[in-house]
């Protein structure tokens, strides 16, 4: 999975990073995620947290800052190695990392062959920009796109001449736009403001359109709304049947990557 989340700050993009990051963990035993977040250490609500606790500690490596030795060693890596681990590479604010990363030529080689290496990629821009959008090279290798409410009217055109126009499930801009704003807009009942925290995601390899993710039950259990329909998260494709060692341990890290994390400050 090559996934891009975007969408205006406070719309619910890292709180459900969070819970795709944790899904991902409990449901694929060999799973180990490269988290890159400049403001790991400086985040004062919490939500980083759970990375801490002795269940996902020995899973997650924190990095502070973007290093293009990062995505050199994925690509050095043998994905076929007995005992390798699956690589999630997340990184939690794209826009804040910079150029480094949208110029690193080691992350375009990545992002165009992770699927053969085994490894997800996810982004996460808090908005994307106006005059400076996607390179060719993110586009034509993104599979799924996840967009929660983006509030200028530019920006959420070329978001969909970019991105959403590979769906058939909208004609032009203006359906588009019409359905993304019902959908996204907080309203007010009275005097209290309602948040809506919804997003659309879009397969772009299939065109097929989740309108509902804000509903997505992680965990298969839907508690609250019983008599619901259970919605599912985006599941994280396994690639082949290669033969796997199941519950691996930190030692089965692939050595070239290995390196890198041991080189890489993790303050938590």
């Amino acid at each position: 999975m090559v996934q891009l989340i975007t969408g205006e700050r406070g719309s619910g993009k890292t709180t459900l990073l969070m819970k795709e990051m944790q899904w991902g963990l409990d449901n694929i035993p060999n799973l180990k995620i490269l988290f890159v977040c400049p403001i790991f250490k400086y985040e004062s609500t919490g939500k980083y947290k759970w990375m801490t606790g002795q269940k996902y500690i020995h899973r997650i490596t924190v990095f502070l800052k973007y290093r293009s030795s990062l995505c050199e060693a994925i690509l050095g890596r043998n994905p076929d190695k007995k005992g390798a681990s699956r690589l999630w590479l997340v990184l939690e604010d794209c826009g804040s990392i910079g150029q480094e990363f949208l110029d690193c030529p080691h992350a375009k080689d990545l992002w165009g062959v992770a699927r053969h290496l085994e490894v997800n990629i996810t982004v996460l821009f808090h908005s994307l920009r106006g005059g400076r959008m996607l390179n060719p090279y993110i586009r034509s290798n993104l599979n799924v796109l996840t967009c929660f409410r983006v509030n200028s009217l530019l920006l959420l055109k070329n978001i969909y001449e970019e991105l959403v126009s590979m769906s058939d499930q909208w004609h032009n801009f203006n359906e588009f736009k019409d359905d993304f704003i019902r959908l996204t807009a907080s309203t007010f009942e009275g005097e209290k403001l309602i948040r809506s925290f919804q997003a659309i995601t879009i397969d772009l390899s299939s065109g097929f359109v989740d309108q509902n993710t804000k509903g997505w039950v992680f965990g298969g259990k839907d508690t609250k709304n019983k008599d619901k329909k259970s919605c599912t998260p985006i599941k994280i494709p396994k690639h082949g049947k290669r033969s796997r060692s199941v519950g691996s341990d930190e030692s089965e890290t692939p050595r070239k990557v290995e390196k890198v994390l041991c080189e890489e400050e993790t303050d938590r």
